[in-house]
């Protein structure tokens, strides 16, 4: 059922999107991310030939054995070999990693003013973990949780690059007012990030499922409800965009708290949920390239925040 949801949600990304986007330059994968991705669409991938076209990567090989080695998988014991790191953690997880080093890699500092890319990647990080955290507790699909989470901003810095001439308006103002930058959009240009994200997923030839969570990361709770898709990842990662950015002067976690409680998350869930994503982000970031001391912004929730939550 949710399956079906995610299928026809992802067919909206097609048609007057193509053309919309049109000029949008989507950042190119590495080749041998593309042909890991390939092979597990297909269903025929075997651990050798999965193995050998990770190892064809110097790079990306080097990434997928840091990654497989950090607190996030928990495996007792130095993981050295791509084969060995796939025998244990099985085709999905192994494409989450490949997939999230590979846009990782493909996306551009656009260096416009007013964005921060060391800001922006420490975001979708903490919001990628916490997604997954959500995920967990609810019962919910966790590797593509985190995967959704940690993309679903993605288009940001490519429209910020390639279209900054009408988008840097509408990112300056978002950013100037204090307000959500999807409602801007909207107002704007009618069209907004998340769209922009699902569409690029979709060439990328991303799952479904991926193309759905970065898709609908904007929507409120009651929308996902009558979409039907309340149960499954996407509704962790809508979640996960509620947590403030690293570069707000002040945080403000209730909207995160209102929209929890919908699924039937209660603040203390929450508030396990934010400090395990901490925890996690601090011995993770300098895996995934991020500036460890970026994490300072997200400091223990102490009883300011408590509180915070607790009057939502």
């Amino acid at each position: 059922m949710i399956f079906n949801k995610i299928k026809e949600y992802a067919a909206l990304t097609s048609g007057d999107f193509n053309k919309m986007f049109k000029g949008l330059e989507v950042p190119p994968l590495p080749k041998a991310a593309v042909r890991l991705l390939e092979l597990i669409r297909q269903g025929e991938a075997h651990l050798e030939e999965i193995s050998m076209v990770i190892e064809s990567d110097t790079g990306l090989a080097v990434q997928v054995l840091r990654v497989v080695n950090t607190a996030m998988f928990g495996i007792p014991g130095q993981v050295s070999s791509i084969k060995k790191a796939v025998s244990i953690l099985g085709l999905k997880s192994i494409e989450k990693i490949v997939t999230a080093q590979a846009v990782i890699g493909a996306v551009e500092n656009p260096h416009r003013e007013g964005f921060d890319q060391e800001a922006f990647w420490s975001d979708a990080l903490f919001r990628a973990l916490a997604a997954r955290e959500i995920a967990s507790l609810a019962g919910m699909e966790e590797d593509e949780a985190f995967l959704g989470g940690l993309l679903q901003d993605i288009a940001i810095p490519v429209l910020l690059k390639d279209w900054w001439k009408s988008y840097g308006k509408v990112f300056a103002k978002a950013r100037n007012e204090g307000r959500r930058l999807s409602s801007v959009e909207q107002e704007m240009l009618s069209w907004d990030h998340a769209q922009a994200a699902a569409w690029m997923a979709a060439q990328w030839q991303l799952p479904e499922i991926l193309i759905c969570c970065v898709g609908v990361h904007v929507y409120d709770i009651e929308a996902l409800v009558e979409m039907g898709l309340d149960k499954g990842a996407p509704a962790a990662v809508c979640l996960s965009s509620l947590i403030p950015s690293s570069l707000s002067p002040e945080p403000d976690f209730v909207p995160l708290a209102r929209e929890s409680a919908k699924l039937g998350l209660s603040k203390s869930q929450l508030m396990v949920v934010l400090e395990k994503s901490r925890n996690l982000f601090q011995q993770t970031a300098q895996t995934f390239g991020i500036k460890n001391d970026i994490g300072s912004c997200f400091p223990y929730l102490g009883q300011e925040r408590a509180v915070q939550l607790n009057a939502a």
